[in-house]
């Protein structure tokens, strides 16, 4: 009796100590929600004006402000590579910590002084860019809009070893003019925003071009904006595009004439930067040539543009601007120039392109 009385005496107290361990870590956990609240207020309020965020805002916008935050908060841990651009535990200073630690990452900043002229690549030869038909539809991954393409645009030459398709474009922007969102850096200025056309080696998938160490082949083109400009009518129809897929999973297709060789414009291809990098966002894979031409793209200011909003007017141009994937505080990520990240021979290349293309 004596033994059974201790048995269940001794039950009782690791019940009653279990009881007390899940308090404490449901305290814990209260405690981490709060937390997070805390910093997904703060956070908002960040993205307001001065004096917007106050008692007498409306309480619905208030309301709709720190949902967006929470869900935005949340998503980003949810997601298996928790990465994101606008929250301070996952943005792109934590990046190199947790996902980008390779020698070769992108983006650099790239000096024409600094470079090493590249005259035994061949001619580039861009080809169907100027194809109308090529754009099937935009999605939104809840990082970035993306304009998918059928085959029909396709990439040799230069300093590649194959042939690349051109499979999708997107757009990398900053908080408006005078927050610019271009992420390389040319002669050490950043630009307003940044268009990249991505390929992959003989029209593959891209999850399976990222495992080829040159599976990747992304145009990078800098976007400024000037008046007048030689493209603002297919640039009018790729900003539409954008306002259809305002929240992340949206997908729309995309109807009528529009061509990658009219959101160019007139840029001259002949001069570019050629080095081997990564990928610019999580898990940043280091299978990417990239070619980045030194003449911007001119964008009206007239074209009704989210990206070119210098103040966001409420929250819906909020989501939107969050949405599409902000390139921010992108400074953190630039590369120094060293040889030994951007391969043997010069800190990067510089192409000539002796009469391909455009």
């Amino acid at each position: 009796m004596g033994e059974g009385e201790g048995g269940g005496g001794r039950r009782e107290e690791e019940k009653e100590g279990e009881k007390k361990r899940t308090r404490r870590r449901g305290r814990r956990g209260r405690r981490k929600r709060r937390k997070r609240r805390r910093r997904a207020l703060l956070w908002v309020s960040s993205l307001l004006p001065p004096g917007e965020f106050s008692a007498g805002m409306g309480q619905t916008r208030l309301l709709g402000l720190v949902a967006l935050g929470l869900l935005l908060g949340a998503s980003c841990q949810a997601h298996h590579e928790t990465w994101c651009y606008d929250l301070p535990g996952c943005g792109p200073k934590t990046w190199p910590r947790k996902h980008c630690s390779g020698r070769r990452q992108s983006p650099v900043a790239l000096w024409a002084d600094r470079s090493v002229p590249a005259s035994h690549f061949k001619v580039l030869e861009m080809s169907g860019y100027e194809n109308p038909t090529l754009p099937i539809k935009v999605t939104n991954d809840g990082h970035s809009a993306n304009v998918n393409l059928r085959p029909g645009a396709w990439l040799s030459g230069g300093g590649l070893s194959g042939n690349y398709t051109a499979q999708s474009f997107h757009l990398h922007w900053g908080k408006g003019l005078n927050f610019p969102g271009a992420e390389h850096l040319l002669e050490g200025t950043r630009a307003s925003m940044e268009l990249h056309v991505v390929h992959t080696k003989d029209g593959l998938p891209m999850n399976k071009a990222v495992k080829l160490k040159d599976g990747v082949v992304v145009l990078a083109f800098m976007t400024n904006v000037s008046d007048p400009s030689p493209s603002e009518a297919s640039w009018n129809d790729f900003t539409s595009f954008l306002g259809l897929v305002p929240e992340k999973d949206n997908e729309q297709p995309v109807f009528g004439n529009f061509s990658l060789k009219g959101l160019l414009g007139a840029v001259k291809t002949l001069h570019y930067y050629f080095y081997q990098g990564s990928l610019t966002t999580p898990l940043c894979q280091e299978v990417v040539s990239w070619i980045v031409f030194r003449e911007p793209i001119l964008v009206s200011p007239d074209v009704p543009c989210p990206c070119l909003e210098i103040d966001c007017p409420g929250p819906a141009a909020v989501q939107l601007l969050l949405a599409m994937g902000r390139a921010t505080e992108m400074d953190c990520r630039i590369q120094p120039p060293s040889p030994r990240e951007l391969g043997p021979g010069g800190v990067d290349r510089t192409g000539k392109n002796q009469g391909g293309g455009r």
